[in-house]
């Protein structure tokens, strides 16, 4: 048996109750007293070290009857928009399908190299807030689940990336709107700096010469990619340059 100390015992009873606290109806169905623990200390794990802006992901195999065996998936992350749906989305561009979704975000104290000291419901200093997802979902072999992981970090740095930059976007596509001489196509541009359009990335092209302006997903090297259908992009033309 595992022996844990009581302020390990105490982090895994308040991940237990974060995980079933806000849970959506039916997400609990078939969780027993006993899987909600284990899947507390399995997050507890998971989250024991990280530092902020860096995503900590575990993915493995777990028991079950034949023909319901599956994969658990752990990831502790800054809270952010976009995480569920992007990695939802990511889980699906594998044919996985999802059994289970607990995301809970709590307030956390971690020490200077990143390990969990204390753990609390959600507060109201955002510095502290993390995402803590809890995934159940069908079994992958070796590859698949090294290739989800894969994408998983690909997805949540392209999130990362387009919310560190969303008010430049923003400010920059106004800017743009301001320079439109169509008054149709700057109140366009404006609307969707409003909240109209999630803004993903945002970069200048003119002939002959390297991009310039990178924001969001476009500032992460090498050409922005659809991994898991959570990106994109949208293209509309300025005088003697392209924005994307």
């Amino acid at each position: 048996m595992t022996v844990i100390t009581r302020a390990e015992g105490q982090t895994v009873d308040a991940l237990e109750q974060a995980l079933v606290g806000n849970a959506l109806t039916g997400e609990l169905d078939g969780f027993s007293a006993e899987d909600r623990e284990e899947a507390a200390r399995f997050i507890a794990e998971v989250a024991h070290k990280r530092r902020k802006g860096n995503v900590s992901i575990r993915l493995e195999s777990t028991g079950g009857e034949a023909g319901r065996r599956r994969m658990r998936l752990g990831i502790i992350n800054d809270d952010m928009p976009f995480l569920v749906d992007s990695v939802a989305n990511a889980i699906a561009g594998r044919a996985l399908t999802v059994h289970r979704l607990l995301h809970p975000v709590v307030c956390v104290d971690r020490d200077d190299n990143g390990v969990l000291q204390a753990l609390e419901p959600l507060c109201d200093d955002k510095s502290r807030r993390e995402s803590m997802m809890y995934i159940e979902l069908d079994r992958a072999d070796a590859r698949g689940r090294r290739e989800l992981v894969e994408d998983l970090q690909a997805v949540l740095g392209d999130v990362r990336a387009a919310v560190r930059d969303w008010p430049q976007m923003q400010a920059q596509m106004r800017q743009d709107a301001a320079k439109v001489e169509d008054p149709e196509g700057s109140a366009l541009l404006n609307w969707f700096a409003d909240g109209a359009l999630t803004l993903l990335g945002y970069e200048v092209e003119r002939p002959g010469e390297d991009s310039s302006g990178c924001l969001g997903i476009f500032s992460i090297p090498g050409a922005p990619t659809d991994k898991g259908g959570s990106v994109g992009a949208i293209r509309y033309s300025k005088p003697a340059a392209r924005s994307r």
